[in-house]
């Protein structure tokens, strides 16, 4: 399995201030950014490519650490917190785009695919509208 190759199928206008939570696999360990207005570019990281059109879409950003508690617990007992030290940083981060609810994204103009990068076909199912994903181009597409 390959996931570590990304392809840019498109750009997420973000309008306002948007705060993005990070967590981690540490119960006690999390992270906000704050990101700024803009233009950021969508990404598509195939899973199984070679058998499945499967994706998850991120957005890619930058912005300015709000909170972090990076806190050791061990035996029960807390440890120092290094996560206010990052607070006022600024970092990479991912809005993610869930592909269930792509269509909002899409039709409020949020999310602007780039043609022919992706087949993405809307499928209304028991009453409920989502994007099917399907292929996309890799050719000059490399994020």
């Amino acid at each position: 399995m390959s996931t570590s190759q990304a392809y840019r199928v498109g750009t997420l206008h973000v309008t306002e201030p948007t705060k993005v939570q990070e967590l981690f696999e540490c119960a006690a360990w999390e992270r906000e950014v704050l990101v700024q207005p803009g233009d950021y570019p969508v990404v598509v990281y195939p899973y199984w490519p070679e058998k499945s059109p499967g994706h998850t879409l991120y957005a890619q950003c930058e912005g300015t650490i709000t909170y972090a508690t990076f806190q050791a617990i061990m035996g029960a007992q807390r440890g120092a917190d290094h996560g206010p030290e990052e607070v006022g940083q600024t970092k990479r981060t991912s809005i993610k785009i869930p592909t269930y609810a792509m269509h909002k994204y899409v039709e409020s103009g949020e999310l602007e695919l780039i043609e022919g990068r992706m087949v993405a076909s809307p499928v209304t199912e028991s009453g409920n509208t989502f994007y099917r994903m399907g292929e996309y181009s890799k050719d000059g597409a490399e994020a």
